[in-house]
């Protein structure tokens, strides 16, 4: 089950980039759910090292979701009216918010919705990665249309923006939104109404990937995602060598970590987003058959993160491992669950790629009978 070499490793690449990002937060969120409180310990350098990596994850995955969909909405070379992605990020934006709600679903009963306290709506509005997706999908077209009628360069635009949400974010934090607005929309921007992903500053993510989607059709040929290679590198190591040695030097020096009291650490963890596409890059052009069950995964993240959330966190209708067996296991059994979450996952992504194809070929052998 191989996928030959295709001549276009731009699109390979972004289902590999896609892939990890997906694969890395099941371990991640499984290996979370199940390992003992006891080795939590930061002081534990291998905890330290997973902890850190498991950072990543959002970053990567958000920044991939705004690099293939601008990737996709900027090939068309059409005013932005008839540009058929436009539509197509409205619903999926639409499909999305849907998703993400009905999982926290109260039920039909009103009576039910008597009983919930201010808490209980809070955590019926909180904004998970969906509904910042979502939100974000309908900021990145707002942007594009704005470029288009402003006549400027779109990827400035997304650079600029982006780093205007990174900077304001410290001062979003601090604003008591729930005394000024409806709680839904509270919600959206900070973490003080329990929302894991608010805008604010995780649309920084989002917009830094869809920055690089129009840039990306610039780089065709081999060479060309050669030069991309190094200019990822080149970036990677500034900002993280930069950065990393202005943290060792505040740290033992003065005993201040600016990193995580600043916006520092989104930009040093956007250093390690540059290393992980220049490596899926490289890897895209060299590897000469990519199994199809990898780029499958790439293709079908959402899918996977629908799946693994309702196993191990549970949803309105079922309790999930989190709830049954929170911190039990040692980190040998963690990690053994973590293995077969991932291959749980993989069974399925192929099972429905399975049950796609065999869906076109009964309706192709339909249309062909009449």
């Amino acid at each position: 089950m191989t996928q030959s070499k295709s001549p276009t490793p731009r699109l390979i690449f972004m289902d590999l980039l896609r892939a990890y990002a997906v694969f890395m937060m099941v371990q991640g969120h499984t290996i979370e759910v199940f390992l003992k409180d006891q080795y939590r310990v930061l002081e534990n350098p291998f905890f330290n090292l997973w902890n850190f990596n498991r950072g990543l994850t959002a970053p990567l995955f958000l920044f991939s979701t705004g690099l293939v969909f601008n990737f996709l909405y900027t090939k068309y070379q059409v005013p932005f009216y008839q540009n058929p992605r436009m539509g197509k990020g409205i619903r999926r934006a639409l499909y999305l918010l849907v998703i993400s709600l009905a999982f926290r679903y109260p039920g039909l009963m009103l009576s039910r919705y008597k009983e919930m306290h201010f808490e209980d709506w809070k955590h019926f509005l909180a904004v998970d990665v969906l509904q910042l997706i979502a939100i974000a999908l309908l900021i990145v077209l707002a942007l594009n249309v704005v470029s288009e009628l402003l006549h400027r360069n779109v990827t400035r635009v997304f650079i600029v923006t982006a780093f205007l949400v990174l900077f304001s974010s410290r001062i979003v934090f601090d604003v008591d939104f729930v005394s000024v607005m409806p709680l839904a929309l509270a919600s959206l921007l900070n973490h003080s109404t329990g929302s894991p992903f608010p805008l604010f500053p995780w649309l920084f993510y989002v917009l830094l990937g869809a920055a690089l989607g129009p840039a990306l059709h610039q780089f065709r040929s081999p060479e060309k995602l050669k030069r991309l290679i190094r200019y990822c590198l080149v970036t990677a190591g500034t900002v993280i060598g930069l950065m990393g040695l202005a943290e060792a030097v505040l740290f033992y020096g003065f005993g201040i970590s600016y990193l995580w009291t600043t916006p520092a650490m989104d930009i040093f963890r956007m250093g390690f987003v540059a290393l992980a596409v220049a490596f899926w890059i490289f890897a895209a052009q060299h590897w000469s058959t990519v199994p199809n069950l990898v780029l499958w995964a790439g293709r079908n993240s959402l899918w996977v993160y629908l799946l693994h959330v309702i196993i191990l966190y549970g949803s309105a209708y079922n309790a999930g491992f989190n709830h049954l067996y929170r911190s039990q296991f040692e980190p040998g059994m963690s990690i053994l669950f973590a293995v077969l979450m991932i291959i749980a996952m993989c069974i399925f992504i192929y099972a429905k790629e399975m049950f796609s194809e065999l869906g076109k070929w009964g309706i192709i052998k339909i249309k062909k009978l009449l």
